[in-house]
C-alpha cells in the first residue's frame, strides 16, 4: 500500500521541473519531502494529486493510477501553499464542505483545533494572513482523517507558538490514526524529531531517499555565516539547508573537509540533530476512507455545485417579479407583461449560461482539493444544469399559464 511515482518527468517551459523521478511512499510512516526551494517538491506533489499531468512517467495510489480516479484521488489530501477555496467561503463553510467530501472528515476536531489556534470560523478564507491562511489549512489537512495526507511548507508564516502547536498536534493525531504523512519542507531540523524516512530532491532529481538515521550517519552539518557557508558548499554534496537572517546551516553528504574550512563556520555530525519521534506500533489501524467511488463522489460534486444556482435562482425570480411589477403599474401593461412572460425560457439560457461560466473557475480549484477527479466534476455539471435548467423550465411554463 504506497504511493509510488515511476520516471515522473515535469517541464514548464526552459525549466526542468522533475526528471525522471521515482520514488514511494509506503504505509503509516512520516517521511521528510526535502530540497531546497526550486528543487521541485511541489510540482511532485501536485502531480501526485492530479493537480497538474506529467510530461512522462505513471504516478499509483494502491495501485491505481491517480488521473481521473476518485477511487485514487480520495485517498489524498494536499495541503499546498495555494488557497483552492472560493473567495466569499469562510472558515466553518470550508469546513462543512470538507466534510461532505471526506467522509471521516473529523467537525469537531477541527471546530477544537481551530480555537486552539485562535482561528476565526467566520473569517473569509481569502481574508486570511499568511499566518492564519496556514493555520486554516493545517486544521483541515489534519481533520480530513485522509490515508495519505501531503504537507507542502505547512509552518510558512506561523510563529514560534503555532509552529510547536502544530507539530504537537500532528504526531497526536498520527498516534491515534496513522497514516501516511508527507512533509514537505526546506526546514530541515525543525521537522528532524518527526521524520522517519527521507526523500531528497535536488534540481529536480532523486538525490537521496533512505531511512532518517541512514542519511545523517553518512553527513554532517556546517554552520556560520551565509556567505562562507555558501562558498564552502562548492562541489559538494548538498542534502538541504536552513537559513535564518545571515546565518546558514547546510547539511551534507560525506566527511567534512576540515583543512579548507574557514574559522568562522562551525561543523558537527548530524546525528547530532536529535531524533525524538516515536512511531507508534502495528496494532494501531490505518484510518481508510469510506464513500471513495465514482458514485459517492459524483453525489458529493453534484450538492456543491448545486449550491452555485441557488442564490442566482432566487435573485433571477425576483428580477423578474421585479419587472413585472414594474409593468403592471406602467401604461404598457400588456405590452410588457407579454414580453417578460415570452422571454422567460431565453433569459433563463442566458442566466444559466452566465451562472455556469462564472462558477465553473471556482469549481475545479475546489474539486481537485478534495480527491474529485475532473471527469466527475464535469459530469456533476452536467447533471447539475440539466436539473436546474428543468426546474426554470417548469417555473417558467407555470407562470406563462398563469
Amino acid at each position: 500500500m504506497s504511493i509510488a511515482a515511476e520516471q515522473v518527468s515535469k517541464r514548464f517551459g526552459p525549466v526542468q521541473a522533475l526528471d525522471s523521478a521515482t520514488l514511494a511512499f509506503g504505509e503509516n510512516k512520516i517521511y521528510g519531502l526535502l530540497g531546497r526551494n526550486g528543487a521541485g517538491k511541489s510540482t511532485l506533489l501536485n502531480i501526485l494529486t492530479g493537480r497538474i499531468f506529467p510530461d512522462s512517467g505513471t504516478v499509483t495510489v494502491d495501485g491505481a493510477p491517480v488521473p481521473d480516479s476518485d477511487a485514487a484521488l480520495s485517498q489524498l489530501y494536499l495541503m499546498s501553499e495555494k488557497l483552492y477555496y472560493p473567495e466569499s467561503m469562510k472558515v466553518k463553510d470550508a469546513f462543512r464542505w470538507g466534510a461532505c467530501f471526506y467522509p471521516q472528515f473529523d467537525l469537531d476536531f477541527a471546530y477544537s483545533l481551530a480555537g486552539a489556534f485562535q482561528l476565526g470560523l467566520n473569517a473569509r478564507v481569502s481574508k486570511l494572513s499568511t499566518g492564519y491562511s496556514s493555520i486554516f489549512k493545517i486544521v483541515t489537512a489534519l481533520s480530513t482523517n485522509a490515508p495519505y495526507l501531503l504537507l507542502d511548507e505547512p509552518v510558512l508564516g506561523l510563529d514560534a507558538n503555532h509552529r510547536d502547536l502544530f507539530y504537537k498536534t500532528l504526531l497526536a493525531r498520527y498516534s491515534e490514526n496513522p497514516c501516511t504523512v508527507v512533509i514537505s519542507t526546506h526546514l530541515i531540523e525543525e521537522v528532524s524529531s518527526l521524520i522517519e524516512d527521507v526523500v531528497i530532491l535536488h534540481q529536480g532529481r532523486v538525490l537521496e531517499k533512505g531511512s532518517r538515521e541512514e542519511l545523517l550517519a553518512g553527513g554532517y552539518t556546517v554552520s556560520g555565516p551565509r556567505g562562507q557557508v555558501e562558498a564552502y558548499l562548492t562541489g559538494k554534496r548538498l542534502l538541504g539547508a536552513d537559513t535564518l537572517g545571515g546565518l546558514m546551516s547546510a547539511y551534507v553528504q560525506g566527511c567534512p573537509d576540515r583543512e579548507h574550512l574557514p574559522q568562522a563556520l562551525a561543523v558537527r555530525p548530524a546525528e547530532d540533530v536529535h531524533f525524538t519521534h516515536q512511531r507508534p506500533g502495528r496494532e494501531f489501524r490505518r484510518f481508510a476512507q469510506k464513500g471513495r467511488g465514482r458514485g459517492m463522489k459524483l453525489k458529493q460534486s453534484f450538492r456543491y455545485q448545486l449550491a452555485d444556482y441557488k442564490a442566482g435562482i432566487l435573485v433571477y425570480y425576483c428580477a423578474m417579479l421585479g419587472l413585472l411589477a414594474l409593468f403592471l403599474v406602467s401604461t404598457v401593461v400588456d405590452t410588457g407583461v407579454t414580453v417578460v412572460f415570452s422571454g422567460l425560457s431565453g433569459f433563463s439560457c442566458i442566466f444559466l449560461f452566465i451562472c455556469g461560466l462564472c462558477s465553473l473557475h471556482d469549481n475545479l480549484p475546489m474539486h481537485l482539493q478534495h480527491g474529485v477527479s475532473r471527469r466527475t466534476m464535469f459530469q456533476a455539471r452536467l447533471l447539475v444544469t440539466a436539473a436546474v435548467s428543468a426546474f426554470m423550465a417548469a417555473v417558467d411554463t407555470l407562470l406563462g399559464l398563469l
